[in-house]
């Protein structure tokens, strides 16, 4: 390494003898008062030692002149002693101390001070004045440099650093020290600061660099939690005046978790498995080989919304599910894209994260039909059921696939509460059939009628349910009860079993008969009397639901586009391992990068937050109203003009208002809209009159 003799400058020699003075009263307070200071080799390579008298500190380097006199051999020893004073040595570019001999150094305060300085990095001749060039820039940085904004700080950490803050021998604070700079790493800073008296440089850093878990990467943390990305996490630390980690640094962060994510999720899974397995050995479902049949529920959903209308997502999920357990046993994501692959010029090796090629429709299908190949393998089990929503397209590819053989026939069994929503959604949907008398389809379609259709249907399933009777005839008294329904509901009960009402009503079907109405709403509930083993079963995919709600939350609603790179993969597993804790990802993943618990503030939230999921589960909450249909603010009704003012009234001016369009010079209107749309009289005039254009509409 390159070395050169650095010669200190005149200017500085005012505040350089200062300096020296204090830090010589200093020294010999200490030697008054203390006895036991440690005995240490002096500098320099030669044996003859060398008392010191004053001391000069460039950038952390002490400079120490030839003097005679031996009672300040004691400071000689203590300047050896602290040779490095950096707390942060990857930040400290200075060199170390060496040997100053009698031909180096001047014992004439008027004369210039010299040392030898190891270069470092910088390339510097010998007529270099490295010192003053230094000294310059550190004075101005202490003064020029100011700090702005706010900073994200572990509180107790720093406190830990200000406490710590003294120099031996000078008694040097906080309150002597000058911000010279600050070294943003993130969301995380360093502080330099320069000590007034010694000039040492020390850095404070507004968090522990020893933590496995920075702010940078909770912060990627919370972003995937929150549902949001780097845009939104800027906007928001702008708003706050915070400084952002780069896009770079965030998603380093946001790649380091997606390993750490995925690991977590696939052991959660398997356990839930094990589960799964273990209760259908308990009941004994299990086939000729001792691999236990179970019953899953499916489901999928997209990175966004469709409005049934648009259905060309980026990305697509699907989940399998436990039906004892409710635990995930299998997800999967689609991606139609890949951001490298579609906008680079020239595509070079990397992650692809494109990995489907067809439909955003078919997306679901294929996940399901995926995990079914995947069970006996992953979890030794047998998905022998699927409970599904009514999409037929996957149990369909489940049938050509065939996962089990050829002979193994896979039950499908209908969601409960989509059957039922299904149903509801026909007989409402009469109320726009002008074929029908308005007074009729009011009285079928109103909100009370519809929630006797559904009550009609859930009681007959509770009371068929519990039966002691084969499944077989249980399933066709159910069907009975629900062709019944229709004929209950509007006042005929000749048919209705003793459990099934008590009478009373007006009797509407021969009115209902007569307009052709009364045959829709039997076609209708012929339908759902079909899938009455379904409802027989009475089970739901609520547990689905519950998991692609939870994708929703973090995904921001699906009005993030998150399907440019992993990121959407991410979060779907993510919003794994918050189904199966219950809400706590945060805090799991916390574990499993520290192995440590969760912090004050982010624990006080998960127990808030779980007591609110308690109350709501209790039944606490206000309940929303179960058949709330459209009114007078928003909807079809909304358009039904309500008078606002008396009969009298309302014909005295009718008959003014024809009067003064009867009275009305055409030939002047006719000549002031001859531009018709580039007229205001045209506009005026058009308002008070059905045009031909609009005329019988």
């Amino acid at each position: 390494m390159a070395k050169s003799k650095l010669y200190l400058s005149q200017p500085r020699k005012s505040k350089k003898l200062r300096m020296k003075k204090i830090a010589l009263m200093r020294w010999k307070a200490i030697g008054k008062n203390s006895q036991n200071v440690p005995k240490l080799q002096s500098v320099g390579t030669n044996e003859n030692q060398i008392s010191t008298e004053t001391i000069l500190d460039f950038e952390g380097q002490l400079v120490v002149s030839n003097h005679t006199d031996c009672r300040e051999q004691m400071m000689d020893e203590f300047i050896n002693s602290k040779s490095s004073c950096y707390i942060d040595s990857d930040i400290s570019n200075a060199g170390s101390v060496r040997d100053c001999s009698d031909n180096e150094i001047s014992g004439d305060d008027s004369e210039d001070r010299s040392l030898v300085y190891e270069q470092s990095d910088m390339d510097i001749s010998e007529d270099t004045d490295l010192e003053e060039l230094c000294y310059e820039k550190a004075t101005a940085n202490s003064s020029l440099f100011k700090t702005s904004g706010r900073r994200i700080v572990n509180i107790s950490y720093l406190f830990s650093q200000l406490k710590s803050l003294k120099h031996e021998g000078f008694n040097c604070s906080f309150f002597d020290l000058n911000l010279v700079s600050e070294k943003i790493e993130g969301l995380h800073s360093v502080f330099s600061f320069k000590c007034e008296v010694c000039n040492i440089i020390q850095n404070i850093r507004t968090e522990d660099p020893d933590n496995n878990v920075n702010v940078n990467l909770m912060a990627a943390i919370g972003c995937i939690s929150a549902g949001i990305g780097y845009s939104q996490l800027s906007e928001i630390l702008a708003s706050l005046d915070v400084p952002n980690m780069s896009h770079t640094t965030y998603s380093k962060h946001h790649n380091q978790l997606f390993s750490v994510i995925q690991t977590k999720n696939e052991e959660l899974m398997v356990n839930a498995g094990k589960e799964e397995a273990l209760l259908a050995k308990t009941s004994g479902e299990v086939n000729s080989k001792g691999i236990p049949i179970i019953s899953v529920i499916v489901d999928g959903a997209w990175s966004k919304r469709s409005y049934r209308t648009n259905y060309n997502a980026l990305s697509g999920v699907a989940c399998i599910i436990g039906a004892k357990t409710k635990k995930l046993l299998y997800i999967g994501v689609r991606n139609k894209y890949c951001y490298v692959c579609a906008r680079a010029t020239v595509l070079k090796d990397h992650d692809c994260f494109q990995n489907w090629h067809g439909t955003s429709t078919s997306m679901e299908a294929d996940i399901i039909v995926e995990g079914f190949k995947k069970s006996v393998k992953t979890h030794n089990l047998i998905y022998g059921r699927v409970i599904g929503d009514g999409d037929s397209s996957v149990y369909r590819k489940l049938t050509e696939a065939a996962p089990y053989g050829p002979t193994f026939v896979i039950q499908k069994i209908e969601c409960r509460n989509h059957l039922l929503r299904n149903y509801l959604n026909k007989i409402s949907e009469i109320s726009k059939d002008s074929n029908f008398p308005i007074a009729l389809r009011k009285k079928v379609t109103n909100s009370d009628t519809l929630g006797r259709f559904r009550n009609a249907v859930t009681k007959a399933i509770e009371h068929r349910k519990n039966e002691n009777k084969p499944f077989d005839e249980k399933t066709n008294s159910l069907k009975g009860d629900i062709l019944n329904g229709p004929k209950h509901i509007f006042g005929d009960h000749s048919a209705c079993d003793d459990y099934f009402c008590k009478g009373g009503e007006e009797n509407l079907v021969p009115d209902l008969q007569s307009c052709g109405l009364y045959n829709v709403v039997k076609s209708i509930n012929m339908r759902l009397a079909n899938n009455a083993a379904s409802l027989l079963h009475d089970v739901d995919t609520k547990a689905a639901e519950t998991y692609n709600a939870i994708v929703a939350k973090f995904v921001g609603g699906k009005r993030i586009n998150f399907s440019l790179k992993n990121s959407y993969q991410i979060r779907c597993m993510a919003a794994a391992i918050s189904y199966h804790s219950s809400g706590s990802f945060m805090a799991i993943i916390l574990e499993e990068l520290s192995e440590s618990a969760a912090g004050t503030y982010l624990e006080k939230y998960l127990v808030k937050r779980s007591k609110a999921r308690e109350i709501r589960r209790q039944g606490k909450c206000v309940k929303r109203k179960k058949f709330a249909t459209t009114d007078r603010s928003y909807g079809p009704e909304a358009s039904n003009i309500i008078a606002d003012m008396d009969e009298a009234l309302y014909t005295k001016k009718c008959n003014e208002f024809l009067r003064e369009l009867d009275q009305a010079d055409k030939e002047l209107i006719f000549r002031s809209s001859l531009l018709q749309s580039g007229s205001v009289v045209w506009k005026s005039e058009r308002m008070k009159r059905i045009t031909a254009s609009n005329f019988g509409k």
